[in-house]
């Protein structure tokens, strides 16, 4: 889907990136939980939990820049894209922080 995405290039490459880094947050969140380290796991897990809802979120931004502020489809889906981005990276980070999940401390 990313190559043939609204936008052209300047929205296939992100697209390319969330399909290769969602993963590889998962992978390593997954890791920990067998290394028992079970924060790190949680942290994990937050942050690939947070891009579940990236189609939901890239519609939301879509719509408020499309209808909201009156831009080009294609150029509000474009600026949509990096703000949900950004968005659902803070969102995790932000639950991660209340719910106060500490570090792992690396074992001697």
């Amino acid at each position: 889907m990313a190559p043939y995405a609204t936008g052209g290039k300047w929205t296939s490459i992100p697209f390319n990136l969330l399909n290769i880094f969602w993963p590889a947050i998962t992978i390593f969140a997954i890791r920990s939980a067998r290394k028992r380290r079970l924060a790190n796991h949680k942290r994990g897990m937050i942050r690939s939990y947070a891009f579940c809802f990236n189609n939901l979120t890239l519609h939301i931004f879509t719509t408020l820049f499309y209808s909201g502020f009156g831009l080009d489809y294609t150029l509000g889906y474009t600026i949509a894209l990096y703000v949900n981005i950004a968005f659902l990276l803070a969102a995790g980070e932000i639950v991660i922080r209340m719910l106060k999940i500490p570090k792992d401390q690396r074992r001697a």
